[in-house]
């Protein structure tokens, strides 16, 4: 894949991570667990919108090595998003999957 469409297929997950984290289904899943995991949804949705806006700032040139050496683990970890993003109701587990896609873009880029 071009380094170009591997920043679009980035983008484009974030971008329904975020839109999948605000959903009402998510949201009320979210009540149900404790305290601590409400806590690192909303860390986790706060990376997500940073991972976001800087892949949008980014040019291409500073991230095409990165890109392209994560090749990889970014399609499977979109596809693994793709997965769990399907059943809003599974807070958990889209806790863990966001997690490990954040790690992969935290490589190409600096998440705060």
């Amino acid at each position: 894949m071009a380094p170009y469409e591997l920043r679009n297929l980035t983008i484009r997950q974030l971008g329904k991570i975020r839109n999948g984290m605000a959903k009402p289904a998510y949201l009320l899943s979210l009540d149900k667990l404790p305290p601590e995991k409400q806590h690192e949804s909303a860390l986790l949705q706060h990376q997500v919108q940073m991972a976001l806006l800087k892949m949008r700032a980014a040019e291409l040139d500073d991230l095409r090595d990165q890109l392209t050496v994560l090749e990889a683990e970014l399609t499977a970890g979109a596809t693994q998003v793709e997965g769990v993003l399907a059943d809003l109701q599974k807070t958990e587990e889209i806790l863990r999957v966001v997690n490990g896609f954040l790690g992969v873009v935290g490589r190409i880029i600096t998440l705060v």
